[in-house]
């Protein structure tokens, strides 16, 4: 484990139905069947109008994945990784999403045929 700062507080992970949750650097972000945030809360108050999407361009803005997966990588007081797939036509979406202590967050994307 790397050392905490003054200033800093440890990096808070929990597993949720459908998700996870990770709490860093004062705020509060909520993952839900989705590979970017569904809620930011920031001193008790929400960031969002509305839950973060990725939208390729597919018409009716509809929803396009489904069956959600976490795999929980990595989680100490510092950092945490979780990878996150999702099935998307013929398509497996898969994305790396780090979270340090400073608050920032790292979202890579991937895809693989199936």
């Amino acid at each position: 484990m790397d050392k905490i700062y003054d200033g800093f507080e440890p990096l808070k992970f929990e597993r949720a139905p459908g998700g996870f949750s990770v709490s860093v650097f004062g705020r509060k972000y909520t993952f839900e069947n989705s590979f970017l945030p569904i809620s930011i809360v920031s001193r008790g108050e929400e960031l969002l109008f509305a839950p973060m999407r990725l939208n390729f361009g597919f018409l009716n803005h509809e929803p396009v994945f489904k069956n959600f997966n976490y795999v929980y990588l990595s989680n100490d007081d510092t950092s945490a990784t979780v990878l996150v797939c999702a099935e998307c036509g013929n398509l497996v979406i898969n994305a790396t999403v780090t979270f340090e202590l400073d608050g920032f967050i790292k979202l890579e994307l991937d895809k693989a045929g199936r």
